[in-house]
């Protein structure tokens, strides 16, 4: 192969690193296919606290629908916004966990409606 190819192979045609994805055997821990390691580690850690008893009620990928207003002032749902790992701290306040590698536009854009919309709860990158 040369350089160019290699580069091509890598690159693609946009001149962008392209996001190298694990085979699935590699992402996979209690019978869940995971997105990426990292999310796999992540959730893997906090079902050891929760074991510990540090946090309660933990989950993976709650919905949480996100909406707009119309002209007319009508509520209706656009998307949705998923949330890797959500648990409950000892005070009984809800936590919100996303294990993110690449951090997208679209993801930015994803969370400041999350966070405007379901005030007071934050989502916490890991």
């Amino acid at each position: 192969m040369s350089k160019t190819e290699i580069e091509k192979a890598l690159y693609g045609r946009k001149g962008r690193a392209r996001i190298q994805v694990s085979p699935p055997e590699e992402r996979t821990a209690e019978g869940i296919v995971f997105q990426s390691k990292h999310e796999m580690n992540e959730w893997l850690k906090f079902r050891c606290l929760e074991r510990a008893g540090t946090i309660t009620n933990l989950r993976r990928q709650v919905r949480y629908p996100l909406h707009g207003v119309t002209p007319k002032g009508e509520r209706i749902r656009i998307t949705e916004y998923r949330a890797d790992i959500v648990c409950e701290d000892l005070q009984g306040r809800t936590c919100i966990y996303d294990p993110k590698g690449q951090r997208t536009e679209r993801y930015s854009m994803i969370k400041k409606w999350f966070e405007v919309e379901y005030q007071p709860l934050r989502i916490v990158e890991l």
